[in-house]
């Protein structure tokens, strides 16, 4: 496995890379050049399979933890707009509508009918 030497970079690990259209989505890095903040990622974009050159400033590392669209949100390791977006669409689409942060609960179409 590669990894890219200070930032951690590691081939086939999650990033979140963020899309014109769609913001931030989850990406699988595929090349590692360079190190650190000044490497250049190719990354497999993970709902479109297209692959892209980023540098590394542009992505953020997405850990298992914000994949899974946990339910309170001060339970992840780092709270960015990557991983808010990310938890928010993942609870979306399971039909989870309510996600906290803190004391603060965040509702995403809250009109939508649920069955019981």
């Amino acid at each position: 496995m590669s990894v890219g030497f200070d930032q951690g970079w590691e081939k086939g690990g999650s990033v979140f890379v963020n899309d014109d259209e769609e913001g931030w989505v989850e990406a699988t890095i595929v090349k590692i050049e360079g190190v650190g903040r000044a490497a250049t990622l190719t990354v497999k974009l993970k709902e479109s399979g297209k692959m892209q050159r980023r540098e590394a400033n542009e992505v953020e590392q997405a850990s298992q933890l914000s994949l899974s669209g946990v339910e309170d949100m001060t339970t992840l390791d780092d709270l960015t707009e990557a991983t808010v977006l990310s938890t928010l669409r993942s609870r979306y689409q399971r039909k989870e509508i309510y996600t906290n942060v803190g004391g603060i609960l965040i509702a995403v179409n809250p009109y939508e009918k649920l069955s019981e």
